[in-house]
């Protein structure tokens, strides 16, 4: 798993998505119109979707909201 270079930029968004299981999704778009997406099913899927936006993208993961303060 790269983690992309800190002057690359990306808009990561994080939410749950569509389905009877629970899943949550990871998208990141980047300055020049790229989009990665990563899905997370099953247990635990809210958190390993979130470690995983730190992880693969270290300067936006203060920009992300907490799960007490995600939207609803």
């Amino acid at each position: 798993m790269a983690v992309h270079e800190l002057h690359t930029h990306f808009e990561v968004l994080i939410g749950p998505g569509r389905g009877p299981e629970p899943r949550w999704n990871v998208e990141a778009i980047g300055e020049d119109g790229t989009v990665e997406q990563a899905f997370f099913d099953g247990p635990r899927a809210e958190q390993r979707a979130r470690q995983y936006a730190r992880d693969q993208y270290p300067t936006r993961a203060s920009q992300m909201p907490s799960p007490a303060t995600a939207p609803s």
